[in-house]
This record gives C-alpha cells, structure tokens and sequence, in this order.
C-alpha cells in the first residue's frame, strides 16, 4: 500500500473523529505528522492542513497558527491556508 494511501485513510478517519464530536482523538490520530520537515510532499501538506483545521475547531488557535504558517514558504497557491492564517490573527 502507498503511502498516499495510507494518508488518505488517516486523514478520513480524522475526518470522522472529528464530526463525531472527537476532536482531541482526530488530533491525536494526525499529530505525529504534523512534525516540520524542510521538504515537504503534497501528502505532508494535506496533514498539517488538516491538523490545523482540527486544532482550530478545537480552539488552539496558536497550533492552528503554526501549521497554517508553513504553507505559504511550502505552497503558496495550494488551497486557502494563507487566508486561513490571515483570519485567525
């Protein structure tokens, strides 16, 4: 099994963790890889997406902050994370 795969199913059942009211066991689940990494993949990007999006439902917006700030040097016309750090200033 590929690793995008294996990220794919992660960050579903995060997905459902998290509608299913659980958020600190979807964060849980993804913080592992919501490590920095000087050269991340598009399946890198997607988790700390993700992370950032369950940690701002959460309300850690600082963790939410952090992971959102490291798209614009490694993505910067990938989704709307800029616009998203922008919001939580």
């Amino acid at each position: 099994m590929g690793r995008e795969v294996v990220v794919e199913g992660r960050l579903v059942m995060a997905g459902a963790l998290a509608d299913a009211g659980r958020l600190s066991e979807a964060i849980e689940l993804l913080k592992p890889e919501g490590r920095a990494r000087k050269h991340p993949d598009l399946a890198h990007l997607r988790e700390w997406y993700v992370l950032a999006d369950l940690y701002e439902r959460a309300g850690d917006l600082s963790r939410a902050r952090e992971l959102f700030r490291r798209w614009p040097v490694a993505a910067p016309d990938l989704l709307d994370a800029p616009q998203r750090l922008a919001e939580l200033r």
